[in-house]
């Protein structure tokens, strides 16, 4: 099989859930997971300045200003996460899912998600993890799902799900769902 995005983001998948059960019960220095597709958030240096200046951000935008506000609760969500801070993690992920949603920005709302579904993989909470990637999905018509980026990735992140409950054709057929959409359809992929 060609090497794709598709192809990547498996071997990724692989490697997360290998690295998952060496280090269940560890929750520091987990934040590079393959469904933050590696960008590399472990590298987050200043995580106090990082949490002062998103803080700072959320007084000084307006309360309808959701794209700031989404933007800012994701920084926080980073940088809680790189700390340990699972929970302050989650809630900010799922502010920053939430404000995403109403701006209207689906595929960023998208990629969110997958960001709050790998918190709850890690914290053991997998029906939480597939019910955010499906609420995810169900933003985006069925029709339509070949056109939104992000949406392979939530078949692939759904995917995840039933490896960990070890339903291996579920995780089989989501992810092919997730090839057939194309990477057109799938975030990019950053090594």
């Amino acid at each position: 099989m060609p090497r794709t995005a598709w192809t990547t983001r498996s071997e990724q998948c692989t490697r997360r859930s290998d690295r998952l059960r060496q280090t269940r019960g560890s929750c520091v220095g987990f934040p590079g997971t393959s469904r933050c597709f590696g960008r590399g958030w472990h590298r987050f240096e200043d995580v106090p300045a990082t949490v002062e200046h998103a803080q700072r951000a959320l007084e000084l935008a307006l309360d309808d200003d959701h794209v700031v506000r989404a933007g800012a609760a994701g920084l926080l969500g980073i940088a809680f996460w790189t700390g340990g801070e699972l929970g302050a993690a989650h809630r900010a992920w799922s502010e920053c899912v939430a404000r995403l949603e109403r701006a209207g920005h689906v595929s960023d709302a998208l990629g969110a998600t997958l960001a709050l579904g790998d918190i709850c993989m890690v914290q053991g909470c997998l029906s939480d993890a597939l019910g955010a990637d499906e609420r995810a999905l169900a933003l985006v018509p069925e029709q339509s799902r070949a056109l939104v980026r992000g949406t392979a990735d939530m078949y692939a992140a759904m995917s995840e799900v039933f490896r960990e409950r070890n339903d291996l054709q579920g995780a089989r057929r989501l992810l092919l769902e997730s090839q057939e959409l194309g990477e057109h359809a799938a975030m990019p992929q950053h090594p």
